[in-house]
C-alpha cells in the first residue's frame, strides 16, 4: 500500500505505541463533535481559526490533515457556512492567468473553475461592479460554429429567465466580437459529485461500520465498474477519517446507546413513514432536503417551458449552508426552440430517462435524471453498469436497478419509494410534475404520510373506481368526450399546419426510427452470433465437423470473440492432409515415414506414389487396375500388391521399378499383407490364406482363413491366424512364416461374434478387436490379460507399443488407454468416417484415409501421447473408488525433484528416474496442500484435521511442527517470509472458514480473518495483500498488515471460479471458471487484463510462470494447457492424462511442465520436446509454403 509522507509521519510518531492509533481516532471524534456542536448555535466558526487554535490539534499535529478533511465534509453536508479548506487548496493550486484565456472588457479572469455543457467557466471580477462572478465564455473556436453559438445563445436566454433560489442566476450576456459569454452568480461549493465522491472514499474504509444509514459494504462492483472511476485523482481521506467519519454525520452526538444499537422502531400504522424526529438518520433527511430544493428549482424552469435535460450531480453545487443550486443550462430545451438536430440524444448517459434514447424529451425527463441522482446518493452507486454504452443503454431502457434498501436497508421506506417513482421506465408512472416530487420530500421531511405509493396506479384506479361508481362514470364519459373533441381538434389543427413542418416532423421520426432499429438490429445480430456459436460447439460434440466450421466461418467479423477464436483454432486436430484430387476415396494406403512418401490405392482403382505435398512421384502404376489392398514392407522401401484376379506385383516404392511380378488367384479387394522384413507375402482368397515367397512368388503355404485379418509377429518369423470361428469362439494359430508349421494354438472366447483383426504389439501382446471390443492376449501364452468395450465407439487399431487403441465415432478419432480403458484424447475434424486408420512406427502420427469423397485424402494426427520425459505412476490399483481427494504436484528448487501429494502420502522423485527417492505418511488424515519454500526448499505440508503443519527438509527428514490450524491450503510468499493459508470450513473437510498469514521465522499468527469464507486465498500486490474469492464469483482484495479490504471484483465480472493464482510480483491475479474461461486482472489498475476461452471443459487449476508472462492451467478432461498470460493465444497443449488435472506447476527455470491427475498419476513433459511433438517431422517452413502452394492450385 502506498502511504504519503502525513501516513509516514503519523506511522513513525505511533510505532512505539500500538494503541495510538486508536486514541487519535478518539481525539478527533471528539474535537468534531465540539465543531458540530459550535457550528449549531448559529455562528459557525472559521475552519482555519477552529483547527489552528485547538489545543489537541497544537499537542497532537499529526491529526491535522484527517481533522480538517473530516471537518470539511460536516460542513457541507450540514450547510454550517464558512470558509471552505478545500476551496482555499483549490486556489492555492490554481496557476497564474494563462496567456490563452480571452480578454473581455469589464471582467478580470482569476481560474478556470469548470467546463460546462457548452463552453468554459473561469471565476471572475466584474470590475465596474467589483463583484465576483462565474464568467461561462464560448471557445473561441468555436465561434464559427454557427449550431454551437445557436447552443451557447440558447443556453444563456434559458438561464436568464429563471429566477430562484435554488438556481445560479445570470447576471448578463453579452458579445465582445470575439467572445460570447454570459455572467452568473459564483457559488462558493463543491458539486454533489464531488461529495458523493467523498463520501464514497470514506464508505470503502472498512475499518469503520455506519451505524447511521450510510451503507455499510461496498457495493458489489463499486471498485471495478465504478461510475466515477475516471475522477480518481482526489487524494483519498486519512485512515483516522475513515475510522470516525460517519457518526459526524448525526445532527447531534450520539451517545454509546445509539452507537451499540441497530434496532429500528416500529412503523406506524397505516403508514410507512417513520416519524422523522425520532427514527429517521440524519444523512437520510439532508439527502431528502438536497432532492426537495432540486425538484423545487426543476418546477420554476418547468413552468418557464425550460426542461434542463442534463440533471446529474455534477451539475448540482452545494454552498456553504448546504443548499443546492442547478447550474449548467447548456443542454437546456424550451418549449419554442429546439436546436437539437434530428436524431442527436445529448446528456450523459447514465441519468438519461429511457424515452430520451428515442428522441423524446420533457419535464418527466428531468424528473428522472433527479431520481438517479438521489439513488446514487442513498446507494452511492450507480443504478445502472455495463462493460460498454451498448449494455449501459440496454440496462437503462430494460432492466430495473437493485432496490435501494437491499443495498442499505437502513434506508427509509419512503425515501426509497420516492426514488423508485421518479425512476419509473414510463414516463406516466412518474411523477407528473417536479413540484409533486417535491411535495412528497417535503412529507417525508415533516414526518406525514408520503402520496407515492407501491401500490400502481391501475389498482389506486380500480379501487376507487369500485367504490364510486356513479362518479367515475361521469368522469369517464366526460373524459371520452374530452379526448374526442382534443383528437378532433389536434387533428384538424394537424391538416392546418404547413407541409414543411409535416415533412421535418416525419424526418425527424424517421431518423429516429431508423437509429432505434440500427441499434436493435446490432443487438440482435450479436445474439444471434452468440447463440450460433452455441450451436456451433453442440455440432463440434456430436462430431457434425462441417456443419459447425460453416457456422464459424458465417460468423461476422465484428461479433468473433475468445470464444470464436477457441472453436475456430480447436475445430481441427489435424495437422496435416494429403489431397489427391479427382480420383476419388482413398481405400487403401502405406506409408513410409523415412521417405515420407505414401503408396495409396483410390476409388477407382488407381494406384500411384505420392509426395506429402499430393503431387505424384513417376507415373501411376503402369496399365494395371489394383484389385485389392496394397502392403508395404517395415522400411517403406518395397510395396506389393494386386493388378489382376491373377497377378501381384511388388514395386520400388520411390522409384516406381517393378522388383517383382508372379501369378497368384486373387479376386475382387483381396487382402495383401508384406512381413516388416519383406520376405514373405500373405494374400487372402476365398476362405483361404496363402503365403509366398516375395522374390519369386513361390507358394510356402496354405491355411484356412475366416475373415479375421492376421498379423506378423514384429520379429517376422511368425504369423497370427484365426484358423476356426464358431460363434462366440475363435481358435488362433500362431504359425512359422517360412514353414507354416504350427507353433502355438490359443482358444479366445468373445463378447461379440465381430472380431474383424489381429495385431502384434511391442509390449507382448496379441490383441484381437472388431466393433467396439478389443481382447489383449499374452503372445506368448494366451491368457487373456483383459477386455476392453467402448460402447458406440469402432475400434479401429492400436498403436506400435500397444499403449493406446483408437477408435472411431460420430467422425471423431478417440484414443484410448489400454490398461485402464480411460479416454486420453479426442481428435476433432474427421469428416466423413475413414475406410483405414494406421499409426506410425514410433506411434507419434496417425494416418487416416477419408471414404466417400471426391478428391482422395489422408489426414495426419499428431497423436501427443507418449511424449512425456517421465511418468510417475498411481501406485494403487484403479478402480471406481481410486480416485484421490487430494492431490498436489510441485517441483523442487532446481528443477531436479519433483513432489507428489495425494490423500496421506508426499513422496519425492527425481525427474527421469524410475524411483521415489523417499516418501513421507500422515497418521491417517489427508493431506490438503503442500508447498516448497523458495530458499531453504522445504517442504510445507497442510493437514485437513490436523492442528498443525507438517514440516518437512528437502531429503524427508519431519522438522518441528509448525502453526496451529486446519487448513485446505498453503501457500509461501515470494520472499518466503510468510505463510498463508486457508482453514477448513466443518468436520466435512470444506475449505473456506477464515485465512491466516504466519510468520516463517517464529511461527507466529500475523493475520487471521474468521469472516472470509472462501475457499481460495492468494498473496499479491508484493505480498502486501491477500486476494480470496468465493466459488460463485467474486474477488475481495485484501491489506492483511492493516486488516482492511481495499477493494471487490465483483461477482457478475468473474463468473464462477474454480481455481486462482498471482503472478510472482503480484501485479496479475488469474481465476478459472467452470464457464472454461480465464480471466486476468491488473491489481494495480483494479481492471480486466485479459479474458479468453482456454478449454473445452472446465479449468480447474492455474499457476503463473516465474517470469509471469505465462499461465499453465488444468481442465476436467485432462488436458494441460499453456497461454500467454497478457495476449491469452495459447502456446502448448499437452495430453496423457486421463481424469480431471488436480494441479500444476512449472519447473524454476520454466522448461519443464508437472501436472497430476485425480487419480495420482503425475506426468512431466520438456517443453521443447512436445513443442516439436505437436508439429510433424517434415513440417520444415520450406516445404511447409511450397505444399500450401500446391493446395492452393
Amino acid at each position: 500500500m502506498n502511504h504519503n509522507a502525513d501516513d509516514a509521519n503519523c506511522d513513525d510518531a505511533n510505532e512505539d505505541n500500538p494503541n495510538s492509533l486508536a486514541d487519535s481516532d478518539v481525539l478527533i471524534g471528539q474535537i468534531a463533535e465540539e465543531f458540530l456542536a459550535a457550528g449549531r448555535t448559529g455562528d459557525p466558526p472559521s475552519l482555519n481559526d477552529f483547527v489552528g487554535s485547538h489545543p489537541a490539534v497544537i499537542a497532537n499535529p499529526a491529526i491535522e490533515k484527517s481533522l480538517r478533511r473530516m471537518l470539511e465534509t460536516i460542513r457541507l453536508l450540514h450547510g454550517l457556512g464558512g470558509e471552505s479548506s478545500m476551496d482555499e487548496e483549490h486556489v492555492e493550486s490554481t496557476s497564474s492567468p494563462d496567456a490563452g484565456w480571452p480578454e473581455i472588457e469589464d471582467y478580470q479572469l482569476l481560474r478556470v473553475a469548470g467546463r460546462g455543457g457548452m463552453g468554459v467557466v473561469y471565476e471572475a471580477i466584474q470590475v465596474p461592479l467589483s463583484r465576483k462572478v462565474a464568467l461561462k465564455v464560448l471557445p473561441g473556436h468555436t465561434a464559427d460554429n454557427p449550431s454551437a453559438m445557436a447552443r451557447f445563445k440558447q443556453e444563456a436566454r434559458a438561464a436568464a429567465q429563471l429566477h430562484h433560489t435554488n438556481i445560479v442566476p445570470v447576471f448578463e450576456v453579452g458579445d465582445d466580437g470575439g467572445h460570447c459569454y454570459y455572467a452568473m452568480q459564483f457559488i462558493e461549493g463543491h458539486s454533489l459529485d464531488a461529495v458523493i465522491r467523498r463520501l464514497r472514499e470514506i464508505r470503502d474504509i472498512d475499518q469503520c461500520k455506519s451505524r447511521h444509514g450510510l451503507p455499510e459494504q461496498v457495493p458489489q462492483g463499486l471498485a471495478i465498474n465504478s461510475s466515477e472511476a475516471e475522477n480518481d485523482n482526489n487524494v483519498l481521506l486519512d485512515s483516522q477519517l475513515e475510522t470516525t467519519c460517519y457518526f459526524t454525520l448525526l445532527e447531534t452526538p450520539p451517545t454509546r446507546q445509539m452507537l451499540d444499537s441497530d434496532d429500528t422502531l416500529p412503523i406506524a400504522k397505516g403508514s410507512s413513514t417513520l416519524t422523522v424526529t425520532r427514527q429517521s438518520k440524519p444523512y437520510f433527511r439532508n439527502v431528502a432536503r438536497i432532492g426537495h430544493q432540486i425538484a423545487d428549482g426543476l418546477q420554476h424552469a418547468h413552468e418557464r417551458g425550460i426542461v434542463h435535460r442534463d440533471i446529474k450531480p455534477s451539475n448540482i453545487i452545494l454552498d456553504p449552508k448546504g443548499d443546492a443550486w442547478i447550474t449548467d443550462f447548456g443542454l437546456a430545451k424550451t418549449d419554442d426552440v429546439d436546436l437539437t438536430r434530428d436524431g442527436d440524444v445529448v446528456g450523459t448517459l447514465r441519468y438519461m430517462s429511457p424515452e430520451r434514447f428515442t428522441g423524446i424529451c420533457d419535464a418527466s425527463s428531468d424528473i428522472y435524471s433527479l431520481g438517479v441522482t438521489l439513488y446514487e446518493m442513498l446507494a452511492l452507486q450507480s443504478p445502472f453498469s455495463a462493460y460498454d454504452r451498448i449494455g449501459l443503454l440496454a440496462a437503462i431502457r430494460d432492466k430495473h436497478p437493485p432496490p435501494l434498501r437491499s443495498l442499505n436497508h437502513r434506508v427509509p421506506r419512503d425515501l426509497q419509494t420516492i426514488v423508485d417513482k421518479a425512476m419509473e421506465k414510463e414516463p406516466r408512472r412518474r411523477y407528473r410534475t417536479a413540484d409533486a416530487m417535491a411535495s412528497d420530500l417535503e412529507r417525508f421531511l415533516d414526518g406525514r404520510p408520503i402520496r407515492a405509493r407501491r401500490v400502481g396506479s391501475a389498482e389506486r384506479i380500480w379501487l376507487w373506481a369500485k367504490n364510486n361508481v356513479g362518479l367515475a362514470s361521469s368522469i369517464a364519459t366526460i373524459a371520452v368526450v374530452l379526448i374526442a373533441a382534443s383528437v378532433l381538434s389536434t387533428a384538424q389543427a394537424l391538416r392546418l399546419s404547413e407541409a414543411n413542418i409535416r415533412t421535418t416532423a416525419e424526418a425527424s421520426r424517421a431518423t429516429r426510427a431508423e437509429a432505434v432499429a440500427i441499434d436493435e438490429r446490432v443487438t440482435a445480430q450479436k445474439a444471434l452470433a452468440k447463440s450460433q456459436l452455441e450451436v456451433a460447439e453442440k455440432e463440434f460434440e456430436r462430431g457434425k465437423f462441417m456443419e459447425a466450421q460453416k457456422i464459424i466461418d458465417d460468423t461476422p467479423e465484428q461479433f468473433r470473440d475468445s470464444n470464436w477464436n477457441f472453436l475456430k483454432n480447436h475445430s481441427s486436430d489435424s495437422v496435416w492432409q494429403l489431397i489427391i484430387r479427382g480420383q476419388g476415396s482413398v481405400r487403401h494406403f502405406d506409408f513410409s515415414p523415412q521417405s515420407n512418401h505414401l503408396a495409396a490405392v483410390l476409388h477407382q482403382r488407381v494406384g500411384g506414389v505420392f509426395s506429402l505435398d499430393g503431387k505424384q512421384v513417376g507415373d501411376s502404376i503402369p496399365g494395371y487396375a489394383i484389385y485389392g489392398d496394397i502392403a508395404g514392407s517395415k522400411g517403406g522401401e518395397q510395396i506389393a500388391f494386386p493388378v489382376s484376379e491373377s497377378e501381384i506385383i511388388v514395386q520400388e516404392l520411390l522409384t516406381g521399378k517393378i522388383l517383382h511380378r508372379w501369378p497368384c488367384q486373387t479376386y475382387q479387394w483381396s487382402n495383401v499383407l508384406m512381413s516388416p522384413d519383406g520376405r514373405v507375402t500373405l494374400v487372402t482368397m476365398k476362405g483361404q490364406l496363402t503365403a509366398f515367397e516375395t522374390r519369386t512368388g513361390k507358394p510356402l503355404w496354405t491355411q484356412k482363413w475366416n475373415g479375421v485379418l492376421p498379423d506378423f509377429s514384429l520379429d517376422s518369423r511368425s504369423v497370427a491366424v484365426v484358423t476356426e470361428r464358431k460363434n462366440l469362439d475363435f481358435k488362433i494359430e500362431i504359425i512359422e512364416l517360412l514353414k507354416g508349421s504350427v507353433w502355438k494354438t490359443f482358444e479366445v472366447k468373445s463378447d461379440k461374434p465381430s472380431l474383424t483383426q489381429l495385431q502384434f504389439t511391442q509390449n507382448g501382446w496379441l490383441s484381437c478387436y472388431g466393433d467396439n471390443e478389443l481382447i489383449i492376449l499374452n503372445a506368448t501364452s494366451g491368457v487373456k490379460i483383459r477386455a476392453l468395450h467402448f460402447m458406440g465407439d469402432e475400434v479401429r487399431r492400436l498403436s506400435p507399443s500397444g499403449a493406446v487403441v483408437a477408435t472411431n465415432n460420430a467422425n471423431r478419432i478417440r484414443l484410448w488407454d489400454t490398461k485402464s480403458g480411460r479416454l486420453l484424447r479426442s481428435l476433432n475434424g474427421l469428416t466423413p468416417l475413414p475406410w483405414k486408420v494406421k499409426f506410425s512406427s514410433d506411434g507419434a502420427m496417425l494416418l487416416s484415409a477419408r471414404g466417400g469423397a471426391a478428391d482422395g485424402v489422408v489426414d495426419f494426427w499428431s497423436t501427443r501421447l507418449e511424449e512425456e520425459v517421465a511418468e510417475i505412476a498411481t501406485g494403487d490399483v484403479l478402480n471406481s473408488a481410486s480416485r484421490f481427494l487430494n492431490c498436489r504436484v510441485a517441483f523442487d528448487l532446481d528443477g531436479s525433484r519433483v513432489y507428489k501429494l495425494r490423500n496421506t502420502v508426499v513422496e519425492a522423485w527425481p525427474v527421469g528416474a524410475n524411483r521415489k527417492e523417499w516418501i513421507a505418511r500422515s497418521n491417517g488424515e489427508l493431506f490438503s496442500d503442500l508447498a516448497v519454500h523458495p530458499h531453504d526448499g522445504t517442504v510445507m505440508v497442510s493437514e485437513n484435521m490436523k492442528p498443525t503443519f507438517t514440516h518437512l527438509s528437502d531429503t524427508g527428514e519431519e522438522l518441528p511442527p509448525f502453526g496451529r490450524s486446519k487448513s485446505s491450503s498453503v501457500q509461501f510468499n515470494r520472499g518466503g517470509e510468510f505463510l498463508l493459508t486457508v482453514k477448513v470450513a466443518s468436520a466435512k473437510v470444506r475449505p473456506g472458514k477464515g485465512a491466516i498469514i504466519f510468520d516463517y521465522a517464529t511461527g507466529d499468527e500475523l493475520w487471521s480473518n474468521d469472516d472470509i469464507e472462501r475457499p481460495f486465498a492468494v498473496f499479491c500486490l508484493s505480498d502486501s495483500a491477500v486476494a480470496t474469492a468465493a466459488l460463485a464469483g467474486g474477488i475481495d482484495v485484501w491489506d492483511w498488515k492493516l486488516n482492511e479490504r481495499l477493494f471487490q471484483i465483483d461477482a457478475s465480472q468473474t463468473g464462477s471460479i474454480s481455481c486462482l493464482a498471482a503472478s510472482p510480483d503480484g501485479r496479475l491475479l488469474a481465476t478459472g471458471g467452470l464457464d472454461r474461461w480465464i480471466r486476468v486482472w491488473d491489481l494495480p489498475t483494479r481492471t480486466l487484463k485479459t479474458a479468453f476461452r482456454a478449454h473445452w471443459e472446465s479449468v480447474r487449476c492455474l499457476k503463473f510462470s516465474s517470469d509471469g508472462n505465462e499461465l499453465l492451467s488444468g481442465d476436467a478432461s485432462g488436458t494441460v494447457r499453456i497461454h500467454d498470460a497478457i495476449k491469452g493465444d495459447e502456446i502448448l497443449a499437452l495430453y496423457g492424462l486421463s481424469t480431471q488435472v488436480a494441479d500444476v506447476d512449472f519447473s524454476p527455470n520454466g522448461t519443464q511442465i508437472a501436472a497430476i491427475g485425480k487419480d495420482g498419476l503425475v506426468k512431466i513433459w520438456n517443453r521443447q520436446i512436445s513443442a516439436g511433438a505437436a508439429k510433424l517431422p517434415w513440417q520444415s517452413a520450406e516445404f511447409t509454403r511450397a505444399a500450401e502452394a500446391q493446395h492452393d492450385d
